[in-house]
């Protein structure tokens, strides 16, 4: 019977339950991305990421639009 190796790269975490566990990077990278996408613990508890640095800077880049053009309108 062939054998498969396959290597990745684990990122260590843990879910708001205190469960502990290593998902693959690729794994964690796309849910963390892609909101639809979810990663789960064993005990069935969903991951809840925050904005990404992406999400963050658009939305500081929008607030401070904001602001400018109400500066200008006064």
């Amino acid at each position: 019977m062939p054998t498969l190796t396959h290597t990745t790269d684990l990122v260590t975490t843990s879910c708001w339950c205190g469960i502990a566990l290593a998902v693959p990077r690729s794994l964690y990278n796309h849910a963390q991305e892609d909101k639809r996408n979810s990663i789960y613990c064993p005990l069935g508890h969903e991951f809840i990421f925050g904005n990404t640095y992406k999400e963050q800077l658009d939305e500081q880049r929008q607030r401070l639009d904001r602001e400018q053009r109400s500066h200008r309108a006064t």
